[in-house]
């Protein structure tokens, strides 16, 4: 039996299982996540962003990169047996069909309708005839009669037998022997000698027909060539004969025409003749070509010829035409995984580690943006100008290092030139290699922008950047491409084009900095270079209204660069702020101690309400100057947030002792009416200036101000400030405060150091601190 008050083994146990289930279990909510704006943005961008990565990545295989003249790094089959039309037999075949089709003539009707006539009432013309004499001058040159030809012809004149048999040889000379043996002009005779087909298009045969269809008649016959010559005339002649025409004489007689007027009897029916041919080579089927699967298109080390160049085309146009269906959705499946992969990967990074662009859309869209951007660019000039395919990738990529790391920074340059370095040689098609020399190319640019200051800094680093590439292009060209004959010129070429590309991007974003500060909303070295000019127009104002402050800004300026060396933060930016933070000061810089010289101080006329307006009222006359001269928007956080929302001490206590004294109460002053409007530091770099601010004017309170003195005034005033939130919002460590304590402390330190009294000065004789001022905060603000 167990002992009273001692637990036993299963009670313990019960009360275990009851405190699993009072506890609660962490449950990952979806929905609670995604209405954190950083995730909900990073969740559409990588959406998109996979969407339009696919899209680009199922483009691109369909797509050549090749060029007559490139020597082939590799080589390459057919994926997929084809059969392709064979232009060129289809086109011999097609040519012979139209040589062979028929040609279609016309009978000359004008022509032959007159000399008809004419033969026809030949013997009427000099019927009641023994010579020539009556018969007309011009009948007698036509046919060349005599007087016994006017005799030859009297029986057929008075004879209507003899005349009809005169009529009908006629007609059979007209309708059958010239067409049949045409007259032809010298070079539609050639042409008709090497057609095998000839037809003739002939009207209707009787007044019945008169509206019936064309009669199309085969021409078997030879043709005549017009030629004045003998052989002419006894072909004619002979034609005659075979019509009918009894005798020589009469035959001679009524072919003397067609030799003194020779005129084509058929004539070309051009549009006829061509819709023949055409449908002749329209009739011909295409000669197709087999082109088996694993046929080889060309080999390594090839030079890439138009036929190779060709039948690449071909064979990406069959494949792309197989796979549709299901290979076409598997295609586009893993093609958006990849892009969706680069997606969450880089929008998996910004939400962990850059939240504020995560939560800006704008900012978000356009870095995302970018990367797509740079790799369709790169594919359409690869597309456009194969031989440009190097120049096109290293630009992109190291426009794209450029531009992210100015407007950004290094970290964030590096993962996202990964992602655009993997998504670019996935796009073009190129092989690992391709991907070690852009991204080493993005990597050695960005390195060299940690600060850029001058203009000559970003041409520096390109050209240090176009050296590597070159240097890196041509090494991994010798190991990817044989040795043969055309190599070395190809190898190097491509290594001038990656460092021609990587000068001339340098160069081009020179120009374009004033575009990407405003488009980034960014402020570079080189704008910052401009602003820390001692001849800057406001920074001339300030040394002459307000010297005190002005000194007083670069004795901070300096301390606040160095505790920003010490963390790794933006060292330039944060001196140019400290330079700019007291602008302010200028409107009324009697009622700041630095500026005054002795007498009367301002504030002792003010009551502590009216001096706290003058006092705070400095920052926001800082930020309307500010905005006057256009000063970028991160010199503005510095002017507005160096005080934070810190309390000023000094007038809250007067204040606190005057209603006291007037019997109201330290309670009747609220401590919130005596803070600075704010806002907090959202920067390490502001941070560190209200620190440096701080220190600086509180140490010259010190009357000995010794290294242990300056240490313990250090950590106080920044425990204070930590302690009071004023770090809250930005994304300073406690030990990257300790850092810049120690940096600050040893700053001041360097600045009031020990002196030797030399004999006969004030002071006597040994080591003393240089005089420091002893007006304290409590008896003048500043």
């Amino acid at each position: 039996m167990a002992k009273s008050g001692k637990p036993t083994k299963s009670h313990s146990a019960r009360r275990r299982e009851e405190l699993r289930r009072t506890l609660p279990k962490p449950v990952f909510d979806l929905r609670e996540a995604l209405q954190r704006p950083e995730i909900a943005h990073c969740v559409i961008g990588g959406v998109l962003f996979a969407i339009i990565a696919a899209l680009t990545l199922h483009l691109s295989p369909n797509s050549l990169k090749v060029y007559e003249g490139q020597i082939a790094s590799g080589s390459r089959v057919n994926r997929i047996g084809y059969q392709v039309e064979n232009e060129a037999a289809t086109r011999l075949k097609r040519d012979e069909a139209r040589k062979g089709a028929a040609r279609v003539y016309q009978p000359n009707t004008a022509y032959l309708s007159r000399l008809r006539a004419g033969i026809e009432g030949l013997p009427r013309a000099v019927a009641d005839r023994t010579s020539l004499d009556g018969v007309s001058r011009e009948l007698v040159d036509e046919y060349g009669l005599t007087d016994a030809d006017v005799l030859l012809l009297q029986p057929f004149a008075s004879d209507p037998a003899r005349n009809a048999e005169w009529s009908a040889w006629t007609a059979r000379l007209f309708d059958g022997q010239l067409i049949q043996h045409p007259i032809l002009s010298p070079q539609e005779y050639q042409l008709f000698l090497t057609t095998r087909e000839k037809v003739v298009a002939l009207p209707p045969q009787g007044p019945s027909d008169a509206a019936g269809p064309v009669r199309i008649e085969p021409v078997r016959g030879e043709a005549l060539q017009i030629r004045p010559d003998a052989d002419s005339e006894m072909q004619l002649v002979s034609r005659a004969f075979a019509a009918g025409f009894p005798t020589r004489d009469l035959a001679s007689m009524v072919v003397t025409p067609l030799l003194r007027d020779p005129k084509p009897t058929l004539l070309l029916d051009e549009a006829e003749t061509q819709r023949l041919a055409d449908s002749a080579a329209d009739a011909v089927a295409i000669v197709l070509e087999e082109h088996p699967r694993g046929e080889i298109i060309y080999l390594r080390g090839d030079e890439l010829t138009s036929d190779q160049i060709a039948n690449l085309r071909r064979e990406i146009a069959a494949y792309k035409s197989s796979t549709q269906g299901v290979a076409e959705w598997s295609q586009g499946i893993g093609q958006f995984g990849l892009g969706g992969l680069l997606a969450a990967m880089a929008c998996a990074y910004i939400a962990a580690f850059y939240p504020t662009v995560a939560r800006n859309p704008l900012r978000l869209a356009s870095l995302l943006g970018l990367v797509l951007a740079m790799s369709i660019v790169a594919l359409v000039i690869s597309i456009q100008s194969p031989w440009l395919l190097t120049l096109a990738a290293v630009a992109t990529c190291v426009m794209s290092a450029m531009i992210l790391t100015l407007a950004y920074d290094r970290r964030l340059a590096m993962f996202i030139l990964a992602v655009q370095c993997v998504l670019t040689t996935a796009v073009l098609e190129q092989s690992p290699a391709t991907f070690m020399i852009l991204y080493a190319g993005s990597v050695t640019t960005i390195l060299q922008l940690k600060e850029l200051r001058n203009r000559a800094a970003l041409v520096r680093a390109s050209l240090v950047t176009a050296v590597a590439l070159g240097v890196a292009t041509f090494l991994v060209g010798l190991s990817r491409f044989p040795l043969v004959s055309g190599t070395l010129w190809q190898i190097g070429g491509s290594a001038a084009m990656a460092f021609s590309a990587s000068l001339g991007v340098g160069i081009l974003m020179v120009g374009l900095m004033p575009t990407l500060e405003r488009a980034f909303d960014i402020t570079t070295g080189l704008t910052l270079a401009e602003l820390r000019d001692p001849r800057n127009p406001l920074l001339r104002q300030l040394q002459q209204k307000a010297p005190g402050s002005y000194n007083h800004s670069l004795q901070v300026a300096n301390i606040a660069e160095a505790a920003a060396e010490t963390i790794g933060a933006d060292s330039l930016l944060t001196y140019v702020g400290a330079l700019y933070h007291d602008i302010g000061k200028m409107n009324k810089p009697e009622y700041f101690v630095e500026n005054q010289s002795g007498g009367v101080n301002k504030h002792s006329k003010l009551s502590p309400a009216m001096s706290l307006l003058v006092i705070v009222g400095h920052v926001k006359d800082g930020v309307e100057l500010a905005r006057e001269y256009k000063l970028p928007r991160a010199i503005r956080h510095f002017i507005e947030a160096h005080h934070g929302t810190t309390l000023v001490e000094y007038f809250f206590q007067a204040a606190r002792s005057k209603a006291e004294a007037q019997g109201e109460g330290e309670e009747a002053v609220a401590e919130l009416s005596y803070r600075y409007p704010g806002p907090r530091p959202r920067t390490k770099e502001v941070a560190i200036l209200m620190l440096a601010d701080a220190v600086e004017s509180a140490v010259r309170t010190l009357a000995e101000p010794s290294a242990g003195s300056i240490e313990s005034l250090v950590r106080r005033i920044a425990r204070r400030r930590l302690e009071d939130g004023q770090f809250n919002e930005c994304d300073l460590t406690l030990r990257e405060l300790t850092r810049i304590e120690d940096s600050i402390i040893k700053s001041l330190c360097a600045i009031y150091h020990g002196r030797i009294a030399y004999p006969g000065t004030t002071g006597g004789a040994g080591a003393t601190r240089s005089e420091a001022p002893t007006t304290t905060a409590a008896a003048q603000p500043a």
